[in-house]
């Protein structure tokens, strides 16, 4: 169960989360999420005490465990019983990374744990300037070590590009708090338990099963357009993924135009600047990597998603699976099975009691 829900504050230099205040909530649900940004509610009684705990910019946090959220609206309730709560509402802290934008479009190194770090550093780190600094925020893109990429980043929000750009190797983001009081952000990769973790309505742990294909916006090739505007005209330059003459032929080539987002001047991971020819081998390249990215939101859509039930699961959240596993998925009826990431997980507590949720998808 959740006895209390654990308020925290930054100190007054904001390099750190401090404890705060102690709440015994009403209600409460506080969502992970593996692909996304997960978010919470705490609603309890509105004393002098929690109004004072539940503010816009304080953090909340199930006692021993590092998840944490941060209150980013607050509603005041008097119904016809006489009672007055209060409703705090939120998102997971990694929400942190989404109050800055990719200022200048970056050539990231191919590694990605690299590319990952140079670019947190450039907009909210070290090498930020001191007005985009965040203090009491550090980043752990170890998980990343082994992966490659092609990405320009290109100005858009930090968070969504993150988000986007780990899911193509099917990593995620979360963010905890630290030994030290800061938030961390930190890539993570499910691991694949499927062939030990198990859920099917035989087992009675399966809450729901839907199963959804519709091929209705699936797209094969990909023209990426730059335009640039040189000498008062305007010259395209245009990149395929893949490549023109490759991928499907015939009634099953389904082709779709890219208006690239790609800049040819960019700041590099050591802070010096590059002039990129449009025409030459480097530049293509992040055309093709951006043309990949849209084509993997439009392929074929097979959903197989749903909720586990944990109270019967046979199995423990932390101990033998995590956010962003990979499980086995059964649904006899339908003769329906597969290998899905629990990308979501709940914790609740409501009149009914506590109780934990988990929801599964196939990417």
């Amino acid at each position: 169960m959740i006895p209390y829900i654990n308020v925290l504050k930054w100190n007054a230099g904001k390099t750190a989360l401090e404890p705060f205040a102690v709440v015994e909530p009403a209600e409460c649900w506080l969502e992970l999420s593996y692909y996304t940004t997960g978010e919470c509610e705490v609603y309890a009684p509105a004393t002098a005490s929690t109004l004072i705990a539940l503010q816009k910019g304080h953090f909340v946090q199930i006692p021993h465990k590092a998840y944490i959220w941060q209150i980013v609206s607050v509603q005041y309730e008097f119904n016809a019983d006489g009672a007055r709560m209060i409703s705090a509402r939120g998102q997971e802290a990694k929400r942190a990374a989404g109050l800055r934008i990719i200022r200048d479009p970056m050539a990231l190194p191919q590694n990605m744990q690299a590319a990952l770090n140079a670019l947190y550093s450039r907009n909210l780190g070290a090498d930020a300037i001191a007005q985009r600094k965040i203090g009491g925020l550090v980043y752990d893109f170890s998980a990343l070590a082994e992966k490659q990429t092609t990405a320009q980043a290109t100005r858009e929000n930090l968070l969504d590009f993150t988000q986007a750009l780990l899911k193509t190797c099917g990593c995620g983001l979360l963010g905890t708090l630290d030994a030290t009081g800061k938030i961390k952000i930190a890539a993570i990769e499910g691991a694949d338990r499927s062939g030990t973790v198990i859920f099917a309505q035989s087992f009675d742990n399966l809450i729901s099963a839907t199963y959804y294909t519709s091929g209705a916006n699936s797209k094969t090739n990909a023209q990426i357009v730059s335009t640039f505007s040189e000498n008062d005209q305007a010259t395209d330059y245009i990149a395929y993924e893949p490549a023109e003459a490759g991928g499907a032929s015939g009634i099953d080539r389904a082709e779709i135009t890219v208006n690239s987002n790609l800049s040819t001047k960019v700041k590099n991971a050591d802070g010096t600047e590059t002039d990129l020819d449009p025409s030459g081998a480097t530049y293509i390249n992040m055309q093709k990597a951006e043309g990949a990215a849209v084509l993997g939101e439009h392929q074929t859509v097979t959903e197989f998603n749903g909720e586990i039930d944990i109270a019967h699961a046979g199995f423990t959240f932390g101990t033998d699976f995590n956010l962003g596993d990979l499980v086995a998925i059964r649904d006899e009826y339908f003769g329906i099975s597969a290998t899905a990431r629990v990308t979501k997980y709940t914790f609740r507590q409501d009149a009914g009691g506590y109780g934990e949720q988990a929801e599964y998808g196939n990417e």
